[in-house]
């Protein structure tokens, strides 16, 4: 029989029938979820928080308007279907809500035209008609490709039931439709908490660390969250339930009367694929073509292979990718050698412009701002991994940090091995007491295995603070201000023995969920979005905290012979590029984090610092202050007080499967492992990295860089691996 024959794989309509009702619960669930997207983004309201839609007005009768829409699609599909069902049965039911969708979607297009203020002939309002329906095929044909082959397999699944394999089919068609609900119903519910769409990022990090997804999601779960996935799950069971107790009678053997051609079906929803455009023209939707089940799922598996054969095929590493070989290292006095005390505050989820020092016209941080005009301001300070704990081990060891799973493969290794390199470590052989304080549980993911390798001579932690009357401000802990009365016995001890001290503090406001101390006053900084509102009040909170921490240095007379270092351990997104909190992303609002250095007074060293700078480089700083040298394996850091800067800054996300990136004084390069592709901003006339210029960037540029990434990436988990980081290619 030709592949052109309409009757080809037919099938029983009653099969047909029972793969469209088994289908359904996915089906919608699939289209609950774009709509729902699509709708936020016509709204045009930022992030996409639930209680946008407490707002519904005019505005919403806007191009194709999804709400307006359905319920003009459920009136006209209740009309097709009856027509259509009283000559074609149950196919002509179906096939009657199927046409109702592009019928309707079509009928509003040419509605918006005929009433636009422009002439009904003006070429340009039908140009922008032509566009309105290719944005529906740019965003729908996956959906409809989905919604296909699901119907097809099933009906050929019950037109051969009564195969003898018929059981397993059941199970592994049930088991990957049960799947698909999962994978469509957490992406919606993720949706619905956050704003933004679940990543390959996420389900890998999820996949990975389960117990530390679980720790940091339980707080955001909600019931409206959950309900998309539940009301799918109990949809799909119901129908099943209901197709088995209404199980067709058998026939006898024979053709079938009535068939259904598969066919058509597979083949129409191929050809409209193919013919559809790649993207739409309206640039707010493009993020929104993917449907989940393609872009969670399938989309992974030639990403996985590229990842696997990528590494070793680019050309020679140049200069700026250092050898990582981190042996034993030690300090020795020198003629300028001094003995003075060192704090180093991490602040929380800390971007440099949610504080005024970096943004003037915002008021969060006032005392931050004084205390600048005192100190060393570092224009274009950055971390490493937008993650907490790289940041201790960039901060505090002085070398790169590596993934989440790179550390925890190294901290599985039996005893944690110290890390050579560790500022406790270099200082306790100078006579130094150093202590790390935090407000927070230590039990997040290697936070312990990372403290104890850092090797402090005494660790304080949410476990060690009585419980405030304030209670937990987020799932990881205590408000800062309770880890105050611990530091200030302890700097008494040092006091009395007249011994230098490292001082490192962690502080805990700032993370999502935001939350903060019952009491304390919320000021409005953006009504754009309720979250980064509270962020914001968080960052004024920790000004506060800040103010209080620096009177306990003053009050004992040690801040002048002190070298104070303020700075964030990593920054946040708040959908500037589509991403939510921080961790998988490698743009400035993650990177660019405020740093003040305030040495003592008599050094006379303030302003302004310019270069490249990352948190590898705190270390060295910290030697160069107290007039110590650094012997042994070079460090990858520099000196912010004695050098011009790096060429070039090298960061990673928290996860392995995710991206790395490359920074130059004028450019940002971001490699997605992923897509296996590289995103060019030139950061010049483009800071908020917004316009990606690969295509004018040479290839043989794009090639140098991504040889570099991927050549720095494997030397760094090397480094940690037990292995001297070299490549050869």
């Amino acid at each position: 029989m030709p592949f052109w024959n309409p009757r080809l794989l037919a099938v029983q309509r009653s099969a047909f029938s029972r793969a469209a009702v088994l289908a359904t619960p996915l089906i919608g669930l699939l289209v609950a979820d774009k709509a729902f997207k699509l709708i936020m983004v016509e709204r045009s309201v930022g992030p996409a928080r639930l209680q946008d839609f407490s707002s519904f007005g005019p505005e919403m009768i806007a191009r194709h308007n999804l709400v307006v829409l359905g319920v003009v699609i459920a009136v006209v599909g209740v009309l097709l279907s009856h027509l259509l069902g009283r000559r074609r049965g149950k196919v002509g039911v179906s096939v009657g809500w199927l046409l109702s969708l592009p019928l309707i979607y079509a009928a509003t297009v040419l509605g918006s035209v005929l009433h636009a203020d422009a002439e009904p002939f003006d070429p340009s309002i039908w140009q922008a008609a032509v566009e309105e329906l290719g944005n529906l095929l740019a965003l729908w044909w996956r959906e409809g490709l989905i919604a296909a082959f699901i119907i097809a397999a099933l009906s050929w699944h019950f037109a051969s039931a009564s195969q003898r394999p018929a059981r397993w089919r059941t199970i592994a068609l049930g088991g990957l439709l049960v799947l698909g609900c999962l994978v469509v119903g957490v992406d919606f519910g993720y949706f619905i908490a956050t704003g933004v769409q679940l990543t390959n990022d996420d389900v890998g990090y999820a996949i990975s660390a389960p117990r530390e997804t679980w720790f940091v999601a339980h707080g955001s779960i909600s019931a409206l969250a959950c309900l998309p996935l539940t009301i799918a799950l109990i949809g799909t069971a119901m129908t099943y339930l209901a197709l088995v107790w209404h199980r067709p009678k058998s026939k006898p053997a024979g053709p079938p009367r009535h068939t259904v051609p598969l066919a058509p079906l597979v083949g129409a929803a191929i050809a409209l694929s193919i013919a559809a455009p790649a993207l739409p023209s309206d640039v707010a939707l493009k993020a929104y073509t993917d449907s989940p089940l393609l872009h969670l799922t399938i989309d992974e598996l030639p990403s996985s292979l590229r990842r696997r054969f990528a590494l070793g095929m680019g050309g020679s590493i140049s200069k700026r990718v250092q050898t990582l070989t981190f042996g034993p290292v030690t300090t020795a006095r020198t003629a300028t050698t001094r003995k003075l005390n060192v704090v180093i505050v991490m602040l929380e989820s800390t971007r440099a412009d949610a504080t005024t020092v970096y943004s003037p016209g915002l008021a969060t941080t006032p005392f931050l701002a004084q205390l600048a005009r005192e100190s060393l301001v570092v224009d274009n300070m950055y971390a490493v991994i937008p993650r907490t704990s790289a940041a201790w081990v960039a901060i505090l060891s002085g070398r790169y940090p590596a993934s989440h799973e790179v550390i925890k493969e190294y901290a599985s290794r039996g005893p944690v091995p110290q890390m050579q390199s560790s500022l406790p470590v270099l200082l306790r052989a100078q006579g130094y007491q150093s202590a790390f304080f935090t407000s927070t549980t230590p039990f997040f993911e290697n936070d312990r295995d990372i403290l104890r390798s850092l090797a402090f001579d005494k660790v304080v932690t949410q476990l060690q603070i009585p419980p405030p009357s304030t209670g937990l401000v987020t799932p990881f802990g205590w408000e800062d201000l309770a880890v105050l009365p611990p530091i200030g016995h302890w700097l008494d001890t040092q006091v009395s023995r007249g011994t230098p001290f490292l001082l490192t503090v962690m502080t805990n406001v700032g993370h999502h969920p935001y939350g903060l101390p019952s009491g304390f006053p919320i000021a409005q900084y953006t009504r754009r979005n309720p979250q980064q509102n509270s962020y914001l009040n968080c960052i004024r909170y920790i000004d506060g905290f800040l103010h209080q921490l620096v009177d306990e240095l003053r009050a004992r007379g040690l801040l002048d012979n002190t070298v104070l270092m303020i700075l964030g351990d990593h920054g946040e997104e708040f959908q500037e590029h589509g991403g939510h909190i921080h961790g998988f992303a490698l743009y400035d609002e993650s990177l660019h984090i405020p740093l003040l250095i305030r040495l003592p007074p008599a050094d006379g060293r303030t302003g302004h610092v310019r270069g490249l700078r990352q948190q590898i480089d705190i270390l060295p700083t910290v030697t160069d202050a107290l007039g110590l040298t650094l012997q042994g394996t070079p460090l990858p850091g520099k000196s912010i007080l004695g050098s011009a800067g790096h060429d070039a800054l090298f960061f990673s996300t928290h996860s392995e499967r995710s991206s790395v990136a490359m920074r130059d004084i004028s450019h940002k390069y971001i490699y997605s492992f992923d897509k296996n592709v590289t995103k060019v901003f030139d950061l010049s006339r483009d800071p908020g990295e917004l316009d990606d210029v690969r295509a004018a960037t040479p290839a043989a540029t794009i090639s140098q860089v991504e040889t570099d990434l991927l050549a720095w990436h494997h030397r760094v988990n090397q480094s940690y691996l037990g292995r001297t980081g070299e490549q050869s290619n």
